[in-house]
């Protein structure tokens, strides 16, 4: 089974980059969305399934904690796992969003290995 997720993040490159991480992880990998701000994020996800989201807490328009806020609470996107990714964490936002039902956390810039551990103890637990 492959997997489909959606990296978002304001910054082409980072998405880019963390696109080309998550196929390096070793997991089957299926589509990968991106989005630059909230609301994109949400009209990914509105027409499209996936199986993770990997989201920035710093977002133009709908910021990253919002977004994640609502992807987390609205009943067709709450099962969604959600990873928080970012390089300035605001620790108390990453504890709201982890009580609130966010999976993980990582910090920029993201290794290949911290990448999969998170997302194989998400996706795939027993095989981690």
């Amino acid at each position: 089974m492959a997997y489909d997720f959606l990296v978002v993040d304001e910054s082409t490159t980072t998405r880019a980059l963390i696109k080309r991480t998550i196929r390096l992880t070793g997991l089957p990998v299926g589509a990968l969305y991106d989005a630059a701000d909230g609301q994109e994020a949400l009209d990914v996800l509105a027409d499209h399934h996936v199986d993770l989201i990997l989201a920035d807490l710093t977002l133009p328009t709908a910021d990253g904690i919002e977004t994640i806020g609502r992807i987390l609470t609205e009943p067709d996107t709450r099962s969604v796992p959600v990873v928080i990714v970012s390089a300035n964490p605001d620790m108390d936002q990453i504890r709201k969003l982890r009580r609130a039902g966010a999976k993980g956390y990582l910090r920029k810039p993201l290794t290949r290995e911290a990448l999969r551990d998170v997302l194989s103890s998400i996706l795939e637990p027993t095989h981690v």
